[in-house]
């Protein structure tokens, strides 16, 4: 048997942008208010008879989040964008459509997409070095209806 902490709050929420290339209606620049939730299962800690910390957990998601809220996620790794750097935008084009965004405004992801699915797997890859040999799982809201999860 083990035990299971949920960190599912309000303050794990943040508003941003993004597009999925070559989608019919995705592919436009459009945004979501997110909601992020993290499992983390594992033995109680014999000192304090917890998983992990609440804290420890928290502040590792709110690190994560504040670098993503009110930003456009662009993803870094997509073999379909091309992305130039100027000193003060990113300007990036594909599929005939071209964009300046100043930096401050966008949020540049290690990711081939930023779907909902990928966001779970990059919360993930974000937390779960924090808590090795726990079992993670990370959940993404788009709307009040629609999820993706990503973990052990």
């Amino acid at each position: 048997m083990s035990y299971k902490i949920i960190i599912d709050s309000d303050q794990h929420k943040f508003s941003s942008s993004h597009f999925i290339v070559g989608h019919e209606k995705c592919g436009r620049i459009h945004g979501h208010n997110f909601s992020l939730s993290v499992e983390i299962s594992g033995p109680l800690d014999e000192t304090n008879y917890f998983v992990v910390d609440f804290i420890d957990v928290k502040n590792a998601i709110k690190d994560e989040i504040d670098k993503l809220d009110h930003r456009l996620l662009i993803p870094a790794q997509s073999k379909d964008i091309v992305i130039e750097e100027t000193e003060d935008n990113y300007n990036f084009s594909f599929l005939g459509k071209n964009y300046s965004i100043p930096k401050g405004d966008v949020y540049m992801l290690p990711l081939p997409a930023v779907s909902s699915e990928m966001l779970a797997k990059h919360f993930y890859d974000v937390i779960a070095p924090k808590f090795e040999g726990y079992k993670i799982k990370v959940t993404i809201g788009e709307s009040a209806s629609s999820f993706a999860e990503y973990g052990d």
